[in-house]
């Protein structure tokens, strides 16, 4: 070993387990799927009896670890010829239309380019035409052609702008692990977060300037039922009706001391908000009255 380079010493390893079908075992912790290679066509059984093996004897003997099954044993090659890239973890769309299969970040940011594109060969188009005294600012703001190109990008463009502003995008690495090391005390915040709920429900629902409380653990709410039987608990998120004009419920919700008025649906904190002006002012106002 000390007289072979390294690198090369493991290379020669993985390309002859890879020929031959010997099982090559690796992490997913340093090299993700990418290290996890073919086995091989006589080596099912083998990679059966190993994975059912360490399964049983890690995950089953022990009550500290929990296993989570999703590993894929497949050849590169193999996963590439189903249909997807070399990456396994590009999230594919599949157009019905087309017969054809899209990388899901790739497929809005490709028709945006494409838009512009058109944009540029109008452009490119009309200088040749004009020659010395074409104005470039000015045809793009006043052809027809060109405005419907823009019109097209602008209106797939604002629509993802909003998508990702309102849901987010994908989760970063330190954002996964907050998920992770937060999840393992969920159990007992939504406890609190239940009874807290309830407590201000049932203060609300007698308080003499309040309308109207919905809150599913109510039996008169329209949903108890379904959520009864659906959810152990019944949640901490409470809706009212405050007698009196959009002003009054606006001084109402701006002088609470423990919740913030702002809207959100991720966080910890105690939030107020006035729907209609707020999480839902861009429904139109006879769809929020239906």
């Amino acid at each position: 070993m000390s007289q072979i380079n390294a690198p090369d010493f493991f290379k020669n390893i993985i390309s002859h387990c890879k020929e031959y079908g010997f099982v090559f075992p690796s992490s997913e912790i340093y090299d993700g799927l990418g290290a996890v290679y073919d086995y091989g066509p006589n080596g099912v059984l083998l990679v059966n009896n190993i994975k059912e093996y360490w399964w049983k004897s890690m995950v089953q003997m022990h009550e500290n670890i929990v296993g989570i099954d999703a590993s894929i044993f497949m050849h590169p090659n193999t996963w590439k010829a189903s249909g997807h890239v070399d990456a396994f973890n590009d999230p594919l769309i599949d157009n019905k239309d087309s017969k054809k299969r899209y990388r899901a970040d790739t497929l809005i940011e490709d028709y945006l380019d494409k838009q512009n594109g058109k944009v540029e060969k109008e452009v490119e188009k009309a200088a040749k035409r004009f020659g010395e005294k074409f104005d470039a600012a000015l045809y793009q703001e006043t052809n027809p052609r060109v405005l419907e190109y823009k019109a097209q990008h602008d209106k797939i463009y604002e629509r993802l702008a909003f998508i990702l502003n309102s849901c987010g995008s994908n989760p970063g690495p330190m954002d996964s692990f907050l998920v992770l090391r937060g999840i393992k005390t969920l159990h007992l915040r939504m406890e609190r977060h239940c009874s807290n709920g309830k407590k201000i429900a049932e203060y609300l629902k007698t308080h003499p300037k309040i309308e109207k409380v919905y809150w599913p653990g109510f039996e008169d709410h329209p949903n108890h039922a379904i959520a009864k039987r659906q959810m152990k608990d019944f949640g901490g998120m409470v809706s009212f009706v405050y007698k009196g004009t959009t002003d009054d419920a606006f001084k109402m919700a701006s002088s609470v001391k423990v919740f913030s008025l702002a809207e959100s649906l991720g966080g910890v904190e105690s939030l107020i908000n006035h729907p209609a002006t707020m999480t839902h002012a861009s429904i139109p106002k006879a769809e929020r009255e239906k």
